[in-house]
């Protein structure tokens, strides 16, 4: 069976929209007073009743082809449904609760909603001082994270222990939007990973790696002295492996301005995780990586100056 693109079209919108009120109301929500698009993409996001939050595959389940476009969302689904039950059993992480999982007709995850809103849609509100308090308590925030025990998921391919760190990551580089690169690009991009790719070789408990840690998937809710913190959400990009890999997020979302960045690390000090020995190597080693994911037009014929950039950028921070 070949799977079906269900980017909808105008015919469809009405037939989804009334998938997502059954799955709710199958679930165990009483009457679906409203439902809400606010998201779309391989993954659609509909709110319900301003109460709960669903998630649904773009695609139905197919069979065929194992890598397919089709496993894949059902093994993100799979796994976020899997990350967020153990959150609540094993830490106090801010997480989605989880109302109802399912694959049929389509992979959905139905949750309950978050009190507040993103933080992105709050952040210009607030003056200086909130900000780093902000900063401080989401360094906090990841690195208890950090220190949630994943042992259980050893067997998962997205668990990837410190023995493979190295030929994972260097392999990810050397591959993906590498090609796009011109000769003398690609020999500058294999020449630094050639030169620190041994700073890969660190010995680790594989932690539980948001990938996404920024004001998007962070939600606040304010009370009478400030906001705290309400949740994170969206784990289906997460794996486990060094820690320090999601500091690339965390720099592209708060680490503008210097200060942040060290309430950030303050925080994220306090739960008694820092940064090792060679960070400055890794943390471009691990930017250069996520480039290689997806590489801007602008970045193509710049790799050399953008890798000393980042590389002195990195060295800013233990200055």
């Amino acid at each position: 069976m070949q799977q079906k693109s269900v980017f909808p079209s105008t015919d469809e919108i009405f037939t989804l929209l009334q998938l997502a009120a059954q799955i709710a109301k199958d679930a165990g929500v009483k009457e679906v007073v409203s439902i809400r698009p606010i998201h779309k993409g391989a993954t659609y996001v509909y709110q319900i009743n301003k109460a709960f939050i669903l998630k649904m595959a773009a695609i139905e389940a197919c069979e065929g082809d194992a890598d397919c476009i089709t496993k894949f969302c059902i093994d993100n689904f799979v796994k976020e449904y899997e990350i967020l039950n153990h959150l609540h059993q094993y830490s106090s992480i801010p997480s989605a609760e989880i109302i109802d999982f399912g694959m049929e007709p389509r992979c959905y995850l139905l949750m309950k909603r978050f009190s507040g809103r993103a933080l992105r849609h709050v952040w210009s509100r607030l003056n200086p001082q909130k900000r780093m308090d902000i900063c401080f308590s989401l360094g906090q925030l990841l690195g208890k994270l950090h220190r949630v025990p994943m042992d259980t998921f050893s067997s998962h391919a997205w668990y990837i222990p410190s023995s493979k760190w190295q030929s994972v990551m260097t392999a990810n580089i050397l591959a993906r939007d590498y090609h796009k690169l011109s000769p003398k690009a690609q020999s500058v991009v294999q020449t630094y990973v050639q030169a620190h790719q041994a700073f890969l070789d660190i010995d680790y408990t594989p932690a539980l790696l948001h990938r996404e840690f920024n004001d998007n998937e962070i939600f606040v809710s304010h009370q009478q002295d400030g906001y705290f913190i309400s949740g994170i959400c969206d784990f289906e990009n997460a794996l486990c492996g060094h820690y320090e890999l999601d500091w690339v997020e965390v720099n592209k979302a708060f680490g503008t301005t210097r200060n942040l960045i060290a309430h950030f690390l303050r925080g994220y000090k306090s739960t008694s995780v820092s940064l090792s020995p060679g960070s400055v190597e890794r943390l471009t080693l691990y930017e250069l990586h996520e480039l290689m994911e997806y590489l801007p037009e602008e970045n193509k014929n710049r790799v050399h100056s953008w890798i000393n950039n980042r590389h002195q950028r990195w060295k800013s921070w233990h200055d």
